[in-house]
Parts: structure tokens; C-alpha cells; sequence
């Protein structure tokens, strides 16, 4: 017993964080790359709350080689100026934001965004009583990235499975960010649940890097899971 636990705790607080640390680096040099081949700066900031190189590699693969074009984003930052930098001609890109400061701020960096500030209000989804965006009605997507509003204990940001049921599409690509948390991790698991219960064929995955992100890869892009 104690020698499993010793293993354990060696593996939590060792191998997983400098396994962590090496994958970042890796994503960081392959994004330095992307950045270059398509000819955009790389001015971005990974730091702290804001979007890690893994995630950020992620993103630019899903949208140059997959030609993701319809995209909903909960929470907004780097992720979101790299989205409207590299993101195909065609369809869209809706933002969500609820703080208005941070909203001036980044929107004034987005070109081809449509980038609302969403003020949060306390809803009924699913059974679950959650604080979210105060937004327009669903849309289709291709791709949603959930990295917003704040966190919180239990079931955070669940309010994108609203998003999530009512998506009509056969294919398509979520991202959980922050799943190392409890919160999230609920949320991940309730998502899960249900596309198993509609029958959906689809893959999930986790991202790696300084942060760590869940991936539903859904119908035809499947295929993406295999990018983490």
C-alpha cells in the first residue's frame, strides 16, 4: 500500500508535470512554425489564464487543415485573435465575453469577429442551476471552444451544452479548457454521457501542455482526437 501510494504521489507531482512541461515546449515550437508558414505575427501571449501553445497549435491545425469555419467561443483572449487571424473567408466566428472591460480590449484587436459582450445570468440547463451568458439563440458549429465565463466548483461553464444539444451538425470539434478541474470535469462528463446516449460516433481526447483541454471530436472528424 505504501509503495503504491509512493508511486502515485511520484506520479502526480513528477513524471505528469514534467511530461507536461515537455509537451508545451514542444507545442510551442510547432506553433512558432505555423506562425511563420502562414505569415502571421507571433505576437501572442500563453502566460498565465490565457490560451497555452497547446492549445493554440491545436487551433491553427483544426483551422488551416480541416477548414473549421463555423466557429462559437465562449471566453475570449488569444484564442480569439488567433481564430480571427487564421480562420477560413466563409462562415463565421461568435465570441461570447461577459466582462466589459476585457471586452473593449480584446475587441478592439478583432477584425472579422462577431464578439459580443454576454453579461452572465443564472439559468436552469439541463437540471443544473448555472450562471452563463446572456446570448442569442444557439447556433450551428463546426467548432466551440469553452474557455469561459470564470470557473466555478461544480459543472463550470456548463452552460455550452445547451450549445452542444441543439447543434445540428453530423461533424463536429468542442474544446474544454481547464479540464485539471473538478468543475469542468463534470461538464466533460455530462457531455460525454449524452453523446454516447444519442448515438453519436465520436472521439475524446486530452491536450497536455502547461494547461490541459478535453477534446470531443464528433461524426467525420474524428480523425482530430489523433492531433493531441
Amino acid at each position: 500500500m505504501l509503495k503504491q501510494r509512493l508511486k502515485d504521489f511520484l506520479m502526480w507531482n513528477v513524471v505528469t508535470p514534467t511530461v507536461d512541461i515537455t509537451n508545451e515546449a514542444i507545442y510551442q515550437g510547432v506553433f512558432d512554425n505555423q506562425c511563420r508558414n502562414l505569415g502571421i505575427p507571433n505576437d501572442f501571449y500563453p502566460l498565465s489564464g490565457a490560451a497555452s501553445h497547446g492549445m493554440l497549435y491545436f487551433l491553427t491545425r483544426l483551422l488551416t487543415d480541416d477548414a473549421l469555419s463555423e466557429i462559437v467561443e465562449f471566453g475570449s483572449g488569444q484564442s480569439s485573435l488567433l481564430i480571427d487571424r487564421v480562420r477560413p473567408a466563409k462562415g463565421y466566428h461568435l465570441c461570447l465575453e461577459s466582462d466589459a472591460d476585457w471586452h473593449a480590449r480584446i475587441g478592439k484587436r478583432l477584425a472579422r469577429c462577431e464578439y459580443l459582450l454576454a453579461p452572465l445570468e443564472r439559468r436552469v440547463i439541463e437540471s443544473v442551476h448555472v450562471d452563463t451568458y446572456r446570448s442569442p439563440p444557439p447556433r450551428d458549429f463546426d467548432l466551440m471552444l469553452v474557455d469561459g465565463p470564470m470557473g466555478t466548483e461544480s459543472y463550470s461553464r456548463f452552460g455550452c451544452v445547451e450549445w452542444v444539444v441543439a447543434n445540428r451538425r453530423d461533424s463536429f470539434v468542442v474544446i474544454i479548457d481547464d479540464t485539471n478541474r473538478k468543475g469542468e470535469l463534470e461538464t466533460v462528463r455530462w457531455l460525454t454521457e449524452h453523446l454516447s446516449r444519442s448515438g453519436r460516433s465520436f472521439k475524446k481526447q486530452h491536450l497536455r501542455g502547461r494547461t490541459v483541454q478535453t477534446i470531443f471530436a464528433v461524426g467525420s472528424l474524428r480523425h482530430v482526437a489523433h492531433y493531441c
